[in-house]
């Protein structure tokens, strides 16, 4: 009998098959990681978008949009629920049924009833977070916190004011720019207890930030705060949840206790996104703001009625 001769691969043309697979894998990943990203960002985005058809809806029933945060002090002859404006937009978001669960009479950490205001911390929506953020952020490491916001609104400007202006930015509480938590501008559009309408917004509701995006990884201490809080009281050294100061450039968020330059309520914009953050203007548009942009420009889109003249590129 003649054997027949079998052909099969040799040891080196599997090795350079193999190589050759590993080859395509390692082009391709870098590829598919990208357009889930994109998919990411894109996604961020809309729900930027939806917080602004919500808050300019709510703007539409009351002819003013919410204020950024409560901060009354908490009394038996004062009592304040400290909700920030994303809870107030609540019904204008397809997130009626959630807002009917707080008790307005009470105070955000406030335990009393069935559900307890408290206990709606533990509550989370699609609108909340960044989908590039790490999940662990979505709620802080003290469990206790409950579900954080990716989504903040921009106070204001923060510090001196460039040229040809002259002075600081307006602040909440006279001229402590470091007062405990690190006070809060008002030349914003949601501050602690602000009530500004479109009509307000000189500058032109397309040159002015409305939101702003912080969903990066935490640098120093955890920024991150309930999505229920608005600000802890209405004193000077008062701490803002729901919205922030514009004092430095956009990049990674955190603060340092005790540190003057990062005090809590300067947490810095920033996203996990690449070059940069989503902002959601007065108008209802969304763009995305590159880390790079002139600063003075970057302050001055914050500030509704500084007559400066704005050129955004995103």
């Amino acid at each position: 009998m003649k054997l027949q001769k079998r052909n099969a691969f040799t040891l080196i043309e599997l090795l350079v098959v193999i190589a050759i697979i590993a080859i395509l894998i390692a082009l391709l990943l870098p590829a598919v990681q990208q357009a889930r990203e994109a998919a990411r960002r894109t996604e961020c985005k809309n729900k930027l978008k939806q917080w602004g058809l919500g808050l300019h809806n709510y703007h539409d029933n009351y002819q003013t949009f919410p204020p950024g945060t409560m901060g009354l002090n908490n009394s038996s002859t004062n009592p304040c629920n400290n909700h920030p404006w994303s809870v107030r937009v609540l019904p204008f978001v397809d997130q009626a049924p959630l807002y009917n669960t707080f008790n307005f009479s009470l105070y955000y950490n406030d335990t009393s009833g069935s559900p307890t205001n408290q206990s709606r911390r533990d509550e989370k929506f699609p609108l909340m977070h960044c989908p590039s953020a790490r999940t662990r952020d979505r709620k802080p490491s003290n469990q206790a916190e409950g579900w954080t916001i990716h989504y903040y609104g921009i106070a204001g400007p923060k510090g001196v004011r460039p040229a040809p202006l002259t002075g600081n930015w307006p602040r909440k509480n006279g001229n402590s720019l470091t007062s405990n938590h690190g006070n809060h501008s008002t030349s914003g559009i949601l501050f602690r207890q602000s009530n500004v309408a479109i009509r307000d917004i000189t500058d032109g509701t397309t040159n002015t930030f409305l939101l702003g995006e912080i969903s990066s990884k935490p640098t120093g201490s955890n920024s991150y705060r309930a999505w229920i809080q608005g600000a802890s009281n209405g004193t000077d050294g008062f701490a803002s949840y729901a919205c922030k100061n514009l004092k430095d450039g956009i990049g990674p968020s955190g603060w340092d206790s005790g540190n003057a330059d990062r005090l809590f309520n300067d947490v810095d914009f920033g996203s996990n996104h690449t070059g940069g953050a989503h902002f959601l203007m007065a108008d209802g548009s969304v763009r995305f703001i590159s880390e790079n942009i002139n600063f003075a420009t970057y302050q001055a889109a914050g500030s509704r009625d500084d007559g400066l003249t704005l050129q955004i590129n995103e």
